[in-house]
C-alpha cells in the first residue's frame, strides 16, 4: 500500500492524501432484454402480469464505486493550511514511530535479547520498505527536503522524546512492577499509542470530508504502520500500558510539534 505522497513545488504543495470516496454510479443502460440463445428464437417482450401483494419494495440502489479523492478536490474543500495539516501531521508522527522503532531494534541487538529477534527482523523489514517507498514515490529533490523536515521535526521534539520514554516507563512500572528489559515494552507501547493517534486523526479527516462532500470517505491508511502496530502488540501482549492523562499528554505534545512544523512549511511558501 502506498504512503501518503507529498509533492512540493514553489507555487503550491501537491498532496496525494490517500483518501477514497464512495459514490453511487448509474448502471449501464440496456435498451433490449437479453436472454441466452435469443439470436435463434424470438424474445418475449410482453410484460408478465404483476401480482399485487401490498408490499412496497424500495427502488433498486445504484451500485457504489470507490475512487481516489484528487488533490484538486481536497484543496477545493479545505484551505491550504488545513490541507497541509491533513497531509503532514501523520507523516511527522510516523517519524516518531520510526525513531522509537530504531531504539527498540538497537536495544535488542546491543543486549542480545533472543526473544525479540523475530520481532526485530520484522520491524527492520517494515522500516526498510517504508524508506524505499518514500524514496521512490517522491521526486529526489522532494525526498531530500522531506528528510530535512523529518530531522527538523525530531529536533523540535527534542527532550520530549526522552520524557515520553520515562512517562511510559513510569506507567509500566506502576502497573506491572519493574520488568527485565523494560525498555522493549516501553518503546512498543509508545509506538502503539502513536499509531493509534494517526488512526484517530485519519478517522476525523474522513468525517470532515464526508460532511463536506455528502458521501462516505475513508483512508486506507498505511499498511506499514498497521504491521508495526501488530508486531508491537505481540511484544506487549502481557504488558500493555493503560491510557492515562500522562501518556495522552505525551502523544498530544508530539502532535503539537507536528502542527508547529506545518506552520513553518506554510510560512515558507
Amino acid at each position: 500500500m502506498k504512503s501518503r505522497q507529498i509533492h512540493n513545488s514553489h507555487s503550491s504543495d501537491r498532496l496525494n492524501f490517500g483518501y477514497v470516496v464512495s459514490e453511487r454510479q448509474n448502471p449501464p443502460f440496456m435498451p433490449f432484454p437479453f436472454t441466452p440463445g435469443s439470436h435463434d428464437r424470438p424474445v418475449n417482450t410482453q410484460a408478465a402480469p404483476v401480482l399485487d401483494t401490498g408490499v412496497k419494495l424500495p427502488p433498486p440502489r445504484e451500485p457504489v464505486v470507490e475512487r481516489d479523492l484528487s488533490t484538486e478536490e481536497m484543496l477545493s474543500l479545505f484551505d491550504r493550511k488545513e490541507s497541509l495539516t491533513m497531509a503532514y501531521v501523520p507523516h511527522f508522527i510516523t517519524q516518531c514511530v520510526m525513531y522509537y522503532l530504531e531504539m527498540l531494534v538497537e536495544y535488542g541487538r546491543s543486549n542480545r535479547i533472543s526473544e525479540i529477534k523475530k520481532h526485530s527482523r520484522m520491524l527492520k523489514a517494515v522500516r526498510d520498505e517504508y524508506i524505499y517507498a518514500l524514496r521512490h514515490e517522491m521526486p529526489p529533490r522532494i525526498f531530500e527536503k522531506f528528510l530535512a523536515q523529518k530531522d527538523r521535526y525530531l529536533e523540535l521534539c527534542g527532550a520530549n522524546l526522552t520524557l515520553m520514554y520515562f512517562t511510559f516507563g513510569n506507567e509500566l512500572s506502576k502497573t506491572y512492577g519493574h520488568k527485565e528489559n523494560e525498555p522493549i515494552f516501553c518503546y512498543s507501547n509508545i509506538m502503539v499509542e502513536l499509531i493509534e493517534y494517526v488512526e484517530r486523526f485519519d478517522a476525523e479527516v474522513n468525517d470532515q470530508i464526508a460532511e463536506r462532500l455528502g458521501v462516505p470517505c475513508k483512508n486506507h491508511g498505511d499498511a506499514r504502520l498497521t504491521a508495526i502496530k501488530q508486531v508491537c502488540k505481540d511484544i506487549i501482549s502481557d504488558y500493555p500500558v493503560p491510557k492515562s492523562q500522562y501518556t495522552e499528554l505525551c502523544v498530544s505534545i508530539m502532535a503539537t510539534k507536528a502542527k508547529i512544523m506545518v506552520n513553518e512549511i506554510y510560512n515558507e511558501q
